[in-house]
Parts: structure tokens; sequence; C-alpha cells
């Protein structure tokens, strides 16, 4: 199963819907991401999938895509006092952001140390730490070291420079009326995009090298020469669905869960 969510509850007054979603809507995800990040442990332990996911023959983007996303997130789950719903909690965002933004304290060693909100964003490091080795194993171009190292960024410059806007959204006031402030976005809210970005370029990679465009565009061009413009525009479809999507579980829905390179 791809999917975090099957249903959302539909209790919820309309007028109250949009504030219910930002200040439910993370908290539902980071727990969710954990308990399912738990059961891929779980699973790898019992040798029912593959582990890493990048070093499975033959597996589809979706797949690795999809793995590796939680495997990631296996090392965050029981970090210390951390948490990954410290990321996502409204109540403590301006203490989470000033941990990682001003306390720096994915760079404080030994982990895990400090605060529990420290601890919360070292716990988050862990999964960059992750997903720094896979990248440069396949040589991914948005989370290889050296290629980061020569354009003078690391794997969390997207998400450091994304925080410290969102900490600046935080430190001003809020409005006194919950039904008509408009609350800012969390960090998980960030993380878990900058996650899923980052997993989908290491899954494209893995299956097409580091030139990703270029050889996917070779591996159309020989399908199409071996096996016929159908087949070729399918095959087209298909991988333009899943670079458009924005998660695993989207790429499933466009592709209609169709076994993919």
């Amino acid at each position: 199963m791809f999917g975090l969510f099957k249903s959302k509850p539909k209790t919820i007054p309309p007028e109250w819907q949009g504030f219910a979603d930002r200040f439910l809507g993370p908290m539902a995800m980071a727990t969710a991401l954990a308990n399912v990040a738990a059961g891929h442990a779980a699973r790898i332990k019992a040798g029912e999938v593959a582990y890493p996911a990048h070093k499975e023959a033959g597996a589809p983007v979706i797949r690795i895509w999809h793995s590796l996303r939680l495997e990631s997130c296996i090392p965050a789950i029981r970090f210390g006092e951390g948490a990954l719903a410290d990321l996502a909690d409204i109540r403590t965002q301006r203490e989470v952001l000033a941990a990682l933004v001003e306390n720096r304290a994915h760079l404080v060693f030994p982990q895990p140390s400090g605060s529990a909100f420290d601890q919360s964003i070292q716990g988050m490091f862990q999964v960059y730490e992750h997903l720094s080795n896979v990248g440069t194993d396949v040589c991914d171009p948005l989370t290889d070291r050296q290629t980061l190292r020569y354009q003078k960024r690391h794997i969390l410059t997207d998400l450091e420079t994304a925080a410290a806007a969102l900490h600046r959204e935080w430190s001003e006031p809020l409005g006194t009326d919950g039904r008509s402030v408009e609350l800012p976005r969390t960090l998980f809210d960030l993380f878990f995009a900058d996650l899923n970005a980052k997993t989908k370029s290491i899954a494209f990679a893995t299956v097409f090298g580091p030139y990703i465009e270029k050889e996917m565009a070779a591996t159309i061009a020989e399908v199409r020469e071996h096996d016929g413009d159908a087949a070729a525009a399918h095959l087209e479809k298909v991988l333009t669905a899943i670079w458009a999507a924005d998660n695993p579980d989207q790429a499933v829905e466009l592709t209609d869960g169709l076994q993919n390179r």
C-alpha cells in the first residue's frame, strides 16, 4: 500500500475546514508517515521488502521512490527525544524553527543532544544523511555530495532557505480570530515536500543515471525503434506522469498502478 491515508473524517463543519486542515493536516501526516515508516522497517527486518531500495535489481521508479521515502525516515522515528510530529505541531513552530535556523542543531555533535526540539531537528537531519549517501551512490543531481559541493550547496540548502523565511513568518504576531487567521505552513510541510522531491530525483537517477532527462529520451527512442510508436508514446506518457507527480502516491494514481520502469 503506497497511500498514507485512504480517507478523511467528514465531521468537521465546512466553515472550519480550512483552519482544521492547516491545524490538523501536518500533525496527521507526520504521525502517519512515522507509523508507515515503522511498518516499513518491520517489513525490511522480515525480509519482505528490499533494503536499500535503490539496490533492488530492476525495481521500477515508483517502487524505489516509495520505499526510499519510507526507509529514509526510519532513523528519525525514535531519535533520542525527538519526533517528526514536532515539525508539524503549530503550537511549537517558533521553537522548532529556532532549533533549525538559530541553534543549527543539526550541526551539533554528538547526536542526539540538546533540547527535545534540537533532537527533532537532528532526527530530521538523519533523514538527509541517508538521502545524501544514496544520492551520492547513484550520482543523483539533487543530492550527490560532489555535485552540490561544486555548486557551493549542500543537501539541506533548499530546506534551510525555506525554513529561514518560514521562521520570520512565525515570528510575526498571528491574528486573534482563529476562523480568519491564515496560519503559516509548518516545518513539516517544507520537509515533506523536500523529501518527496529529493527521493523522486534519486529514484529516477537510480533507473536512468545522473543525466535523467537525456536518458529518458534515449530510452523512449529505443522503445520506438524496437516496439513502435504506440509503445514509445505510452512509455513517454507514463514517465511524464511520474515526473509531474508530487509524491509516489500521486504517481500511482496518475499511472493507474501500472508497473513502470
